[in-house]
């Protein structure tokens, strides 16, 4: 399967895109922001296979090459403690930041990078004037053809306004190839140089951006190009035994019978499907980049779809049905585009849980959930599946299967 046009079947508003370059469709009638990006109907549309790899990658391609920094801002990204090397992706990727560049935080990122699609993962300088954008996306690639993908990347920029390219190749940088591009353009204040990498690792496409004002960057352009020499690949391995025991917390969660996991002193038990395995610490706050990640989950190899589940310290009321309003009103306002499936109390197993079955794209990803949440001894016991949309419809028998095994005991 080729790679497909970056822009297709994306509309931002005019006059960047007009409509869709490969299926001919104008954009909708409903006018919408520069920084918005669209959805429009698919019906019968050829595009309609390949619409979540084009919009994960030209969201996030877009969001993190289209972006300034005010002063008000770059005060608050001003860190005490610089980056050493930094790993992602479960470990298979990793890279060392310049000297000074300091690991932003969600809040920071969401400043940083007000538009839809933002990177999960970015570094800065102390002045928030030059940083550098990195991601493992969750969805497949549709092949290893740099040519391909870098042909794809120059066309979803093709109408972008006030771009000059510095180089456009298929270049080695450390230890692979990957497709470059590097530009100058116009954002909102200020000129910007950006350096774009792509390639595909392990089936996935891999960006960093290295972005920069035009004025300050010919005094950090050679430390930027030493960081880049520095990324680093290799396989991905499931987490060891040893690994998994760091990321056991209070109470502690441990696995049996290779896929049998436990909490609250064994009385709480679930079956995971076949080939999830927990998730380490560090790979906990990587996955989950908010306060309050969940103490324990699991993941299938690709770390793509995962099991999150605890039992919270609080104490709870026993009222399922105020709890199930309550957790529906926090959805509605904490997530974008919310779709629902289900939203009820229903008898599940040996106990009544609050279900609430939805779709949201807050990441700019479009992802599936099937939350889960009871009382157990006074305290709130949650469950929450969660994949990418397109790997839904694979996982949701193994899903629904996991869900029916979920035991407790007085």
């Amino acid at each position: 399967m080729p790679y497909p046009t970056v822009n297709t079947c994306l509309l931002a508003s005019r006059p960047w895109w007009t409509k869709c370059i490969t299926c001919k469709r104008p954009p909708p009638a409903k006018e919408v922001t520069q920084t918005t990006i669209l959805r429009h109907s698919l019906s019968g549309s050829p595009c309609a296979n390949l619409l979540n790899i084009r919009r994960a990658l030209t969201a996030l391609v877009i969001a993190v090459v289209v972006v300034t920094q005010t002063a008000a801002e770059a005060q608050q990204t001003v860190h005490k403690t610089s980056a050493g090397r930094l790993t992602f992706a479960a470990g298979s990727v990793s890279f060392v930041p310049p000297p000074g560049f300091t690991v932003l935080t969600a809040d920071e990122i969401s400043v940083k990078y007000p538009r839809g699609g933002a990177p999960r993962q970015a570094v800065s300088n102390a002045q928030g004037t030059t940083s550098i954008a990195y991601d493992l996306q969750e969805l497949r690639a549709p092949s290893n053809d740099l040519e391909a993908l870098r042909k794809a990347l120059l066309q979803g920029f093709a109408q972008m306004p006030k771009l000059k390219y510095v180089a456009s190749d298929v270049r080695r940088i450390g230890s692979r190839d990957w497709a470059y591009a590097e530009f100058t353009m116009a954002a909102d204040d200020q000129d910007i140089h950006n350096i774009v990498l792509l390639s595909v690792h392990e089936g996935r496409i891999l960006l960093f951006n290295f972005n920069s004002t035009v004025k300050e960057f010919p005094t950090v352009e050679q430390a930027l190009r030493a960081s880049m020499a520095t990324i680093a690949t290799m396989p991905s391995t499931p987490p060891t035994s040893s690994a998994r025991a760091g990321a056991e917390s209070s109470p502690p969660a441990r696995p049996e019978r290779a896929s049998r996991f436990t909490l609250a002193d064994g009385r709480i038990g679930f079956t995971a499907p076949p080939g999830f395995t927990a998730l380490t610490a560090q790979e906990i706050a990587l996955k989950y980049r908010r306060p309050g990640p969940p103490r324990n989950a699991v993941a299938n190899a690709q770390r793509t779809s995962t099991i999150a589940y605890e039992l919270l310290d609080g104490r709870a009321s026993s009222d399922l049905e105020a709890g199930r309003k309550a957790i529906t009103a926090d959805v509605e306002r904490g997530l974008k585009n919310v779709k629902w499936v289900v939203n009820e109390v229903h008898r599940l197993g040996t106990r009544d849980w609050i279900q609430l079955e939805l779709t949201e794209s807050s990441t700019g990803m479009e992802l599936h959930h099937i939350l889960l949440a009871s009382v157990y001894d006074g305290h709130i016991l949650r469950f929450t599946y969660t994949a990418p949309a397109i790997e839904f419809p694979g996982l949701e028998r193994a899903f629904r299967a996991s869900m029916a095994t979920i035991a407790t005991t007085p």
